[in-house]
């Protein structure tokens, strides 16, 4: 039987992912920044296409970094 301590624990835990997982993915659309975008029958460099992919991953890599170091303290 679970007491009230540990039921606490886990809504507090399921609060905190769930704040988190709003707060990345709300993180992850302003950082991105620019993308170079693309219309039908437009000829599309392969260089935009990799810039595209550049912005994508430096933008992986900062939230990675940032989740990281906010969840460092909680790690019991």
């Amino acid at each position: 039987m679970k007491t009230a301590l540990q039921v606490i624990k886990n809504w507090t835990l399921a609060g905190i992912g769930l704040g988190l997982g709003l707060f990345i993915s709300y993180a992850f659309a302003v950082s991105v920044g620019t993308l170079n975008t693309f219309t039908s029958g437009t000829t599309v460099s392969s260089s935009e296409i990799n810039d595209n992919f550049m912005a994508l991953k430096t933008a992986i890599e900062a939230l990675n970094t940032g989740v990281q170091t906010k969840l460092r303290p909680l790690v019991l």
